[in-house]
This record gives structure tokens, C-alpha cells and sequence, in this order.
């Protein structure tokens, strides 16, 4: 993995993260770290702009265990996925900041637990992977009642 290109990776907290680009079908290093599942968007706009959209972040002890069988890579080959990109990182309480700093920032679509902790609104709706809340909604689930 180390002779793979980086890219920096922003987090809300304006820390800069590097990550390695992995696009190789290879066996996974047995070593933890931040991952992104990742692909490249252009846009015009009078002129080109060339960016990375981050489908999925996550944490793990080992990206071999963890990657090798990932309950969302099929969601995010549907969302034409390109690349992972990874950041080694052993201690697992710093793991997690990094973790939750990129999710914060970037909003993953595929993230959905996140999601549903933390949501942005829009106009009268909020909207979360096909599931739409109207304000209030939790509040009304909170006293007792439920949404099925």
C-alpha cells in the first residue's frame, strides 16, 4: 500500500487527513485505519472541476477483515464506487475522531446510521435515504408513540 498515490481528505474540523488511493484488487494490509469508499465527479461550470465524492467512511482495527467482506460495497458499486481510499491509524479512540470529523463534513449518503443521528433540514421535510421525517416526528416517537 505505500507506494499507492494520496490524496488529502479535509475533515470539518479543518484538520488535513492523507490518505492512499487503493484501486488494486489485492489483499488488504491486516492494519487499522479510516476508510473511504470514493469516486471522482466532474462538473463544468465555465469550467471543469474535479473532486471526490465519499459514498461510505468508516473505521476498523483491520482493514483486512473489515474490507474483505463489507456489508456496503454493493450499495456503493450501485453508486459507482472507484476507489478506497485508507489512512492507517492503530489507536482506535483516534480512529473514531477522524471517523466522525469526515462523516460530519462530508455527509456520506451511504453512512445511514449517521444519518439518522444528525440530520440537515429542508424546508418543512427532512429527508434521509428514502425515508422522509416531518418535523416533529421524532419528538411525537419519543413520547411513546411509534412510527410502524
Amino acid at each position: 500500500m505505500s507506494n499507492d498515490p494520496t490524496t488529502k481528505v479535509y475533515g470539518s474540523s479543518n484538520e488535513i487527513y492523507h490518505f492512499e488511493i487503493w484501486f488494486e484488487e489485492s489483499e488488504f494490509e491486516d492494519v487499522g485505519g479510516v476508510y473511504i469508499f470514493s469516486k471522482i465527479e466532474t462538473s463544468f461550470g465555465g469550467k471543469e472541476l474535479i473532486q471526490h465524492v465519499h459514498l461510505y467512511i468508516g473505521q476498523t482495527h483491520s482493514f483486512k477483515e473489515r474490507l474483505d467482506s463489507h456489508e456496503k460495497w454493493n450499495d456503493a458499486i450501485e453508486h459507482d464506487v472507484q476507489m478506497i481510499l485508507l489512512l492507517r491509524e492503530n489507536d482506535k479512540d483516534r480512529r473514531k475522531k477522524i471517523e466522525e470529523d469526515l462523516i460530519e463534513k462530508y455527509n456520506p449518503i451511504l453512512n445511514a446510521l449517521y444519518c439518522h443521528r444528525k440530520f440537515r433540514p429542508l424546508s418543512n421535510i427532512r429527508l434521509c435515504y428514502n425515508t422522509i421525517y416531518l418535523k416533529g416526528a421524532f419528538r411525537w416517537r419519543n413520547e411513546g408513540n411509534s412510527l410502524l
